[in-house]
């Protein structure tokens, strides 16, 4: 996985102008269930997010459903959301979104191309690629270190065998010397 784009998924997109009882009922349909939210889109640029805590806030407060039923999205959205460009590497947008998700995570984030909606990303998607990544990385070190202690022991060995090849030598030239002077 390469770009941030390759975790786009589809979902339904809200107007600014779509009531928190539709924008609920759109949350509860089951191609949603994945999603921590739904993208606020005027026309194809984003303007917010609807996270599902902002709407079961309105629905366990009490007569929540008939103050806020009626109103509209505009007015229970985060403004700002998690923007990320489609072609991020996973890399580049992890800090990005880590930077500005909260705890727990409540939202997910939108992925643009051009300013343009492209699709949301899943804070946990996100998540498991780097993850991927992470232990593709531990694998290749401990392949690195397994070579590095395999030179590492013929090097020892070659330092062992020209050390004893040093000390024969010695050997040979102490016993060589007196017999030179008989």
């Amino acid at each position: 996985m390469s770009t941030i784009a390759e975790l786009a998924r589809d979902c339904v997109a809200l107007s600014p102008e779509t009531s928190i009882a539709a924008a609920a009922e759109a949350l509860l349909d089951s191609a949603c269930e994945p999603f921590l939210s739904l993208p606020v889109l005027e026309g194809r640029r984003p303007v917010g997010i609807l996270t599902r805590h902002a709407v079961q806030q309105v629905y366990l407060s009490r007569f929540g459903r008939d103050l806020y039923g009626r109103r509209t999205v505009a007015d229970l959205m985060l403004r700002d959301p998690i923007r990320v460009e489609a072609d991020s590497t996973v890399e580049d947008a992890s800090p990005q979104v880590t930077a500005k998700i909260g705890f727990p995570i409540r939202e997910d984030f939108i992925i643009t191309r051009d300013g343009d909606y492209a699709g949301m990303g899943v804070v946990v998607d996100l998540l498991k690629a780097m993850d991927q990544r992470i232990a593709r990385r531990n694998q290749e070190l401990a392949g690195a270190l397994r070579r590095l202690k395999e030179s590492q022991a013929h090097l020892v060995q070659s330092e062992k065998m020209a050390s004893l090849g040093q000390m024969v030598a010695g050997v040979a030239h102490e016993l060589n010397t007196p017999l030179g002077y008989v």
